[in-house]
């Protein structure tokens, strides 16, 4: 594909999605339409070609932005939505004095907005893929996905940050991940980024591997550290597990 046409399609995507109180200052895509995988064999000795089968995922939604709602981001009474085999989108929409926050998940791709006038805390808005399979033979699969995010509309006088992210991360193994963050400060304008995702692991026979995919907004406030990329990554893994465990409650 073009980058002219991905760059129409992101646009056409964006405008599918439900409009927040305010301007989103930050907002994420994950382009699960463009989402796909590759299997090389590994083992030439093994008598049959290495495979490897997706499960259903089982997508969520999460918006923790308000006072006191980090802490117990996920937990009964927080703002949150999931379910197996969507087929219709599914929008969360969370609202506090003064942050508004959007996530709104869809066979097609996850979406996450945020418009806020201070900090929310690092939990922020998500909307996330959690899925995984098993492989067959010796092998190594290739995990990519289109993604965007940006971040601005910044005046400085309330908050240090607008952060924004996607990521893919495979497990087990917080070392399999891939992680692209935007972040803009004070008087830095507006920031876009596009591109694509790509992640491997060799696997063996038998084993299996999840695949957990998110995108996700929060703003930093001036008395908050800025997160270094190795955390958002570890936030991400953090998410992980937090999902899966939603995933074993409500199953």
């Amino acid at each position: 594909m073009s980058l002219v046409r991905f760059v129409a399609a992101l646009g056409i995507a964006w405008a599918g999605l439900p409009a927040v109180a305010a301007t989103p200052q930050a907002r994420a895509f994950v382009d699960l339409a463009s989402f796909s995988y590759t299997v090389e064999d590994t083992s030439l000795d093994d008598g049959f070609d290495a495979a490897f089968s997706l499960g259903e995922p089982y997508f969520f939604a999460t918006a923790c932005i308000g006072p006191g709602e980090a802490a117990i981001c996920q937990q009964p009474g927080t703002p949150a939505v999931g379910e197996y085999g969507i087929v219709d989108p599914i929008t969360l929409t969370h609202t506090v004095p003064g942050a508004a926050g959007t996530a709104t998940i869809a066979p097609s791709g996850l979406w996450s907005e945020l418009s806020a006038t201070g900090g929310t805390g690092p939990k922020g808005v998500n909307a996330s893929y959690s899925g995984g399979g098993t492989g067959t033979g010796s092998g190594r699969v290739t995990f990519s996905v289109d993604y965007r995010v940006e971040a601005g509309g910044l005046d400085g006088l309330s908050w240090r940050e607008t952060l924004a992210w996607t990521g893919i991360i495979l497990f087990p193994g917080v070392s399999q991940q891939q992680v692209e963050a935007l972040a803009v400060g004070p008087a830095l304008g507006s920031e876009v980024k596009t591109g694509r995702l790509s992640i491997s692991y060799d696997f063996t026979d038998g084993q299996y591997l999840g695949v957990f995919m998110q995108a996700h907004t929060h703003q930093i406030g001036l008395a908050a550290p800025v997160p270094e990329p190795a955390t958002w990554a570890m936030l991400l893994t953090g998410a992980v597990a937090l999902g899966a465990h939603t995933r074993r409650r409500r199953a």
